[in-house]
This record gives C-alpha cells, sequence and structure tokens, in this order.
C-alpha cells in the first residue's frame, strides 16, 4: 500500500516530506521529538497495510488508508512546536489541530473532493473516544483503519524493548496505582476517560482498554499474534485492579476472535 498508485497519494507524501522540515533544528529536544511522530507515522503506515493485506481492495481505497494514516498525527508537529508537548490536555487537541494545519496548508487542492472530505473525517476523527454516527460509506474504513494502526503502534511502544520504546508521559506521576474508578470502567469492557488519568498506572489502564476499541477483526488478531496484552497487563501493579482488567480485555478478545473469525 505504500506504493505510490494513485497521483495525489504521491503529492501528499511529497507534502508531508516538506512540511516536516519545517520543525527541524530548532533545538535538540524538538528535533528528537520530530523524530518520534515521523518514526510512528511510518510504522502507523506500515501496520494499516498489513491489516488491509487479506482485503485485497481497490488502489483508490487503499490509497485513502495509507494516506490517512500519513496525516493523522500532522497536528503533532505544531503542538510540540507551539507547547512542547504531545499531551492534548495540556495544550491542545491534535487532531483537530492536524485538520486545521491540512485546511492552512491547502492539501486538497490536489485531491477529488470526496477524497479531501474522507481523509480530513480521518485525521479529526482519529483520536476521539469514539467514531461519530456520521462515520459511514466512503469514510468507514480510513477512519477505522487509521485508528485501528495508530493503538496497535502505541502498544507495540509500550511493550518493545527497542529505542521507540514509549517514553514517560509529561504531567503524569509514576508513582501510585491504578484508581478504582478507572479499573471498574476498564473491568465493566468501556474505555476509559483521559482525565481520570492520574498515574502511570492508570495511563497504562486506559491504554489497555483500547482493546474494545479496536474495529477491524484485523487488528484484533493483530494483539493476539503479538503478545501485546500479556505485556501490557505486566505492566500494572499486582493486585485486583490488574486481576479484573486482565480478565476483561482477555475475554473481549477471544470473544471477538471466536465470533469474527
Amino acid at each position: 500500500m505504500t506504493e505510490m498508485t494513485v497521483p495525489w497519494q504521491k503529492t501528499l507524501a511529497s507534502w508531508w516530506e516538506s512540511y516536516v522540515r519545517r520543525f527541524w533544528g530548532r533545538d535538540e529536544e524538538t528535533d528528537y521529538h520530530v523524530r518520534l511522530k515521523v518514526a510512528h507515522t511510518a510504522r502507523v503506515r506500515n501496520i494499516a497495510r498489513q491489516l488491509m493485506h487479506p482485503r485485497e481492495l481497490p488502489a483508490q481505497e487503499l490509497a485513502l488508508v495509507d494516506v490517512a494514516a500519513l496525516l493523522h498525527d500532522v497536528g503533532r508537529f505544531p503542538q510540540y512546536w507551539q507547547y512542547r508537548t504531545f499531551r492534548d490536555l495540556l495544550s491542545v487537541d491534535h487532531a483537530d489541530l492536524g485538520a486545521k494545519t491540512l485546511d492552512e496548508e491547502g492539501v486538497w487542492q490536489w485531491l477529488p473532493p470526496e477524497a479531501a472530505v474522507v481523509l480530513r473525517q480521518a485525521v479529526v476523527w482519529h483520536n476521539k473516544r469514539a467514531l461519530p454516527p456520521e462515520a459511514a460509506g466512503a469514510a468507514w474504513l480510513p477512519a477505522q483503519v487509521v485508528r485501528d494502526a495508530d493503538k496497535l503502534d502505541i502498544f507495540d511502544m509500550l511493550t518493545t524493548d527497542k529505542e521507540y520504546r514509549m517514553p514517560p508521559t509529561d504531567g503524569i506521576s509514576q508513582a501510585g496505582g491504578v484508581s478504582e474508578e478507572i479499573a471498574d470502567m476498564v473491568a465493566a469492557g468501556r474505555l476509559g476517560l483521559p482525565a481520570q488519568v492520574k498515574t502511570a498506572a492508570d495511563q497504562q489502564a486506559f491504554r489497555i482498554s483500547w482493546v474494545y476499541d479496536l474495529n477491524t477483526v484485523e487488528a484484533v488478531r493483530y494483539v493476539d499474534r503479538a503478545g501485546f496484552l500479556p505485556l501490557m497487563l505486566a505492566a500494572l501493579p499486582e493486585g485486583e485492579a490488574k486481576v479484573r482488567i486482565g480478565q476483561a480485555v482477555e475475554a473481549c478478545v477471544k470473544r471477538r476472535l471466536a465470533t469474527e473469525a
């Protein structure tokens, strides 16, 4: 899918590379964070390709998924430049900023109108708590896949021992356990809320709950094959909350693998 099979796919990729170059060279800390998001974007595109490979979709649909993955985090670059953080609660919603950036850069002029609408929606929706009711039709697949691929790369970042391992988050205490509030939500099969996250353990439980929001069965299979859940659960403090959360998310994965085989 990363092959440039549609003309505007190559145009958008060239623009993205040019845009990102604007954010290099201010200082070492900024360069480090730019590198993080450049590498993350490349991995998300690759994961999206893997998820869609079994479907044998037309070139136009594959191009929409690929470019959605390419553009999904474009707001991260101006976000860090202005606020020096990637934490939306301390700055601005990076997906909304991404869509605003793409509007201001005039990138939609290079695409068919219907493709521009689909891609803008995929960028705006990629980090929201859930896809909105209007996420249907042509917008459905790119929005679903970019959300899934984004989460899968974050799962990898949380569990890998490679250089791209997830760094600590700004404003999150490394001490303390999982709060009862977030443990109850995740154990009940619901997504955690960002506002509930006060400690690194809360944040881990919150991210584990993203398993409930995987849209495609290919993404669920990816989680199972990669062994993400045992590794992410191992990072939670020992106790009742860990047991309850583990039972709920593992049951969710098993159920989906059984019903969507």
